[in-house]
């Protein structure tokens, strides 16, 4: 489901067969139970968050 969902979202180019295993997945009961769920969610690990750990950026002069 990650993936076929990923694929979704960034509405990513494949075959047909793919497609229609992604259509499948979104249209499977359970996943909509698993998707709407985590639209609900509201707890926050800031560990899992796109800037943790703060990573140093390189200065451009050494790049």
């Amino acid at each position: 489901a990650p993936i076929a969902t990923r694929f979704h979202t960034y509405d990513i180019p494949c075959d047909s067969v793919s497609r229609a295993y992604i259509q499948a997945i979104h249209g499977h009961p359970a996943f909509k139970a698993w998707r709407d769920a985590a639209f609900k969610e509201t707890l926050v690990i800031e560990q899992d968050e796109v800037d943790w750990p703060k990573v140093k950026r390189v200065p451009e002069a050494a790049v």
